[in-house]
Parts: structure tokens; C-alpha cells; sequence
């Protein structure tokens, strides 16, 4: 071959199959030499490039831990993560007032990255191509809240995993059941879109495996390691998420999820901003609704009509099908 195709190949193709440059050819055969101009290409110098980096960092920074997982391109995870967390440096600059011109790169750059999002006909998927089903095509309302509620293709990724959650939802190929911490992360996210049932029942999956909670909820280690938050602690979230359902618009949807065979349960609860929600539900009705601000904002409380005692009901507030919706600007109690 020539001198320029021998410095640019990447990859070979032999016989259909992709393979490493230093196969050896033992019989005759059909050959490809693919450059970066080929998908496989890509593929193949991506993945030896990813380890090269491993090794630098290691070379650097010997107490790095990685992670696994392929090199590609567009992955909605890391897409949503970079959408997330330019969108939420933006606003912070202009809370501070500063960095106006940067800010506005950081809009630009979550916008553009919105509309190349991976994804079919039907749903997100994990990067183009991808026919594996996998837990972070769900990552778009949780941890990363970046879809709307009402995105067609967003809330059919989160069904869709569901569906397949026991062929998809453990973290090694010998697990008998479904991932608590997967289980978690779906309740959370079932709880983002206003699916009250199966944030409630992908929760309960969520326990039957949790166990004894032996393990620490977090593990906050020095230096340049990351913490990491376990299943049971996922968990935890996850059921807290069905007793106080809070996001970034002000609205906190208060035992929105509790199943109506529950008639006596309590629970207390931050609320965005430093304020706490006091509630106490006896024969199926609240005995206390209490909700303590600790700043001026407004907040859009939401909580079932069946948990509210008739005498209890005031008509000014809003009737939004099975909810109350209720406006206030400091504390708010039944």
C-alpha cells in the first residue's frame, strides 16, 4: 500500500471482519484498510485513543479511578450531563451577575447539543446506532433534568426501559433480579414525568433489593476521587421523591405518589430554598399539612383532593384533576 494509506489506516476489514492492523494474513483473503473517514475508523482510534488518555491521567495522577465503558461520539448521557451542567452555570452567572458573555456561550453550546440528542424514530437512544437497551436513555429527567415532561421521545425512553428491565437492568450480566440502583433511578425519573404508579411501584422493586443497608449511603473519598452515591441511598431518594416531589419551577407535589391503601403515614421533609414540609396523614386524611418557608419566592404546592378533609377544602384554591394546586409566597398549612 501506499506510504499515505499506511500512515492514516486505522482499522482493517478482513473478509467482512473488523480486526486489528497487526493480524497477521495467513491465506488469501478480501482486505480493507479504513482511515478515520470510515465509521469503524472512528470507532477504532477513539478506543485506542481513550486508553492512551487513561494512561497519561495515570501517569499524572496514579490515584485516578476510571470507569468503563466505549469511546463514542454524541452519547446522550454525557450530552445531557454537559446540557445540565452548562444551563445551570449560565443561570448562576447571572444570579452572580457576571460572566455575561460566557453564559451566553454556555446557552449557545446546550442548545446546539438539544438538537443533536441521539435518537430514533421513537425514542433517545443511547448514541446513534446503539440497539442495545441501557439504563442512561432515562438520564434526561434523572440526574440530569434537561427534557420537558411532555417530550414524546423522552418519556417513551423511560416506558421503554422499563419494559425491558429485567433483560436490561443489572449491572452484570449474572444478575437474577433488577439493579436496586437501576430500579431507584427509574422511580426518580417515573417521578420527573408525573407517572405517580410506577414511580411508586419501580420504587418498591427498588427495596426488594436494597437489603439490610449495610453499605454506606456515601462515600466521600480525598483527594481527586469522586463520591459515589449506592443504591441505598438512591433509594432513599427515590422514596422521598413519592412523599415530596420538588423541581426547578417552584412546584412541590406533596404525597402526590402515596397509594391510597395507605391511611396512616408521616414524614418531614426540606423543601427548596431552606423550608420544610411537616405531614401527618391519619385514616386517610391529613391531620397536618405544613409547609415552613424560608424565603420570599413562590411555590406552587400540589396535593391530592382524597387526603383533604372536606371541611378543610378552601375554593380559592385551583382544581387540577385528582390535585390541588394551591399559589403561596411563605408558609401554607391544613
Amino acid at each position: 500500500i501506499g506510504m499515505g494509506l499506511y500512515k492514516s489506516a486505522c482499522i482493517a476489514k478482513v473478509n467482512g471482519q473488523a480486526c486489528d492492523l497487526r493480524t497477521p494474513i495467513t491465506e488469501d483473503c478480501e482486505l480493507e484498510i479504513l482511515t478515520f473517514d470510515a465509521p469503524e475508523g472512528k470507532r477504532a482510534f477513539w478506543h485506542t485513543a481513550a486508553h492512551l488518555l487513561a494512561q497519561a491521567v495515570m501517569h499524572l495522577y496514579p490515584e485516578t479511578k476510571f470507569t468503563i465503558g466505549p469511546a463514542v461520539e454524541n452519547a446522550f448521557l454525557t450530552s445531557c450531563g454537559a446540557i445540565y451542567s452548562f444551563e445551570t452555570a449560565a443561570k448562576a452567572a447571572d444570579i452572580l451577575g457576571v460572566d455575561a458573555e460566557t453564559a451566553k456561550t454556555f446557552r449557545e453550546t446546550a442548545a446546539g447539543l438539544r438538537k443533536t440528542l441521539p435518537q430514533n424514530d421513537e425514542m433517545y437512544i443511547p448514541f446513534e446506532g446503539c440497539k442495545e437497551k441501557s439504563i442512561v436513555i432515562i438520564c434526561g429527567y434523572f440526574p440530569f433534568p434537561v427534557l420537558s415532561l411532555d417530550d414524546p421521545k423522552g418519556t417513551a425512553a423511560v416506558r421503554d426501559f422499563y419494559k425491558n428491565i429485567y433483560s436490561a437492568g443489572n449491572m452484570v450480566p449474572v444478575g437474577k433480579s433488577v439493579c436496586s440502583w437501576y430500579a431507584s433511578w427509574l422511580s426518580s425519573s417515573f417521578s420527573c414525568i408525573g407517572d405517580a404508579k410506577n414511580a411508586y411501584d419501580t420504587a418498591i422493586l427498588s427495596m426488594s433489593g436494597v437489603g439490610l443497608f449495610k453499605e454506606p449511603w456515601e462515600i466521600l473519598e480525598t483527594g481527586n476521587n469522586p463520591w459515589f452515591v449506592s443504591s441505598a441511598g438512591n433509594f432513599i431518594y427515590a422514596f422521598n421523591n413519592l412523599l415530596l416531589h420538588q423541581n426547578e419551577k417552584g412546584e412541590m407535589k406533596v404525597a402526590w405518589a402515596a397509594p391510597e391503601s395507605w391511611k396512616d403515614f408521616s414524614f418531614t421533609l426540606p423543601a427548596y430554598g431552606g423550608g420544610k414540609v411537616d405531614v401527618l396523614v391519619k385514616d386517610g386524611k391529613f391531620s397536618k399539612l405544613d409547609y415552613k418557608s424560608a424565603e420570599d419566592s413562590q411555590k406552587t404546592i400540589i396535593f391530592p383532593k382524597r387526603l383533604v378533609p372536606e371541611s378543610k377544602i378552601d375554593k380559592s384554591w385551583e382544581s387540577d384533576g385528582d390535585f390541588y394546586r394551591v399559589k403561596v409566597s411563605g408558609d401554607f398549612s391544613i
